[in-house]
């Protein structure tokens, strides 16, 4: 359950973060949309193979093809979208607004990486997962 004014804040926060990021990443936001839920849904925790628990620890997801991959051969795609869930930053923040903020980050730059290609070890190496 979030606490009060929960959906505000982060909206708030996401919006900061989002203000700081250099312009060619503020642009790639305007083609690969952003979509902020209180939660993964059951389908989406089955898809990647995590068992549905009552509190989830997915953070974010990348659910589109990484551009690096994307061809002009193929027919176009649909660019996706990067999901990121308030329940479980808001559950790893455990109260901290500072906390809240900085997970907020990781797990969007660490979602962001993803659109363009890197893999966990990679975002580990950066500092984004």
């Amino acid at each position: 359950m979030l606490p009060p004014n929960a959906r505000a804040e982060f909206d708030r926060f996401f919006e900061e973060i989002v203000g700081k990021l250099p312009a060619d990443v503020k642009k790639l936001l305007e083609t690969t949309p952003v979509v902020i839920d209180d939660e993964p849904t059951l389908e989406m925790l089955e898809e990647l193979g995590i068992k549905p628990v009552a509190e989830s620890e997915l953070c974010g997801l990348h659910a589109a093809i990484p551009l690096h991959q994307r061809s002009i051969w193929e027919t176009p795609v649909y660019p996706g979208q990067i999901y990121l869930f308030r329940g479980p930053i808001y559950r790893i923040a455990r109260g901290s607004q500072a906390t809240l903020k900085r997970q907020l980050e990781l797990t969007l730059l660490h979602e962001l990486g993803h659109h363009f290609g890197f893999n966990h070890a990679k975002l580990r190496a950066l500092g984004y997962a």
